[in-house]
């Protein structure tokens, strides 16, 4: 997970750097913010997920009886 954050980071920060010397314009450095956004969102899901895992004993049987 913390390889993905760094990524996202990473790509985050070279865009900030593009938009500062005119590389890209505001338009396409908001689409490339919208798209860190959604993958922010998905590592915040998969650590809850992993959290709710780790700390609720018989997790798998909770998950199993919702369907998911």
């Amino acid at each position: 997970m913390k390889e993905k954050f760094n990524f996202i980071y990473e790509t985050v920060k070279a865009n900030m750097e593009k938009l500062d010397k005119k590389q890209i314009n505001v338009e396409q450095a908001k689409a490339m913010a919208s798209l860190a956004k959604q993958a922010n969102n998905v590592l915040v899901t998969q650590l809850d997920a992993s959290k709710f895992l780790n700390n609720v004993k018989d997790a798998k049987n909770y998950l199993d009886e919702v369907g998911l």
